[in-house]
């Protein structure tokens, strides 16, 4: 018997956090088994048994960090198997029987979410007063603090007479 447990079991988990897993291998049969292969592939665990007596429980422990992938999926499943060598059968030499089993555990992600918040400062000192023709230099800052990449975010400003400049950190109708 294998068997798989999360630290999170009931809990939403957010994009970032670890998950820590629980693997317990249990030699439910009546013979030892040998060269028990315990693989959970997602978290890349891969560990194996020399020799698992009868009623002897190994466990392990492995972690995953849950990615944005994970959040629009909506689930983290996860799944572990484990596979011994095949075991002589007395009463029927000719077909072996292979100790294996696998388990599988699933934890709920975070909704997504697609917040995106805009900040926009000009350089003028607040309770100053500006006069006509004065140049006012904006900054707009423009952050992701949802769970997900946004994609093709439009920043638009209905200011009158606003000319946009070119840096480093922003191109005139491209990508940046």
């Amino acid at each position: 018997t294998v068997n798989k447990v999360s630290d999170k079991q009931g809990e939403k988990v957010g994009l970032g956090e670890k998950i820590t897993y629980t693997i317990t291998a249990k030699n439910d049969g009546n013979v030892t088994y040998r060269n028990v292969k315990i693989d959970d592939e997602m978290t890349g665990l891969h560990e194996t048994i020399d020799s698992l007596a009868v009623g002897e429980t190994r466990s392990f422990t492995t972690e995953w960090t849950v990615t944005e992938e994970d959040i629009l999926r909506g689930t983290v499943l996860n799944l572990v198997t484990a596979k011994g060598d095949d075991v002589p059968d007395p009463k029927d030499p000719d077909h072996p029987k292979t100790p294996e089993g696998e388990d599988t555990e699933e934890d709920e992600p975070d909704d997504i979410d697609t917040t995106v918040t805009v900040i926009k400062e000009s350089d003028v000192p607040e309770g100053t007063k500006v006069i006509p023709g004065t140049i006012v230099n904006y900054t707009i800052t423009v952050t992701n603090d949802g769970n997900v990449t946004a994609y093709n975010v439009q920043v638009e400003d209905e200011l009158e007479g606003l000319t946009i400049v070119q840096d480093d950190m922003y191109t005139v109708n491209g990508d940046t």
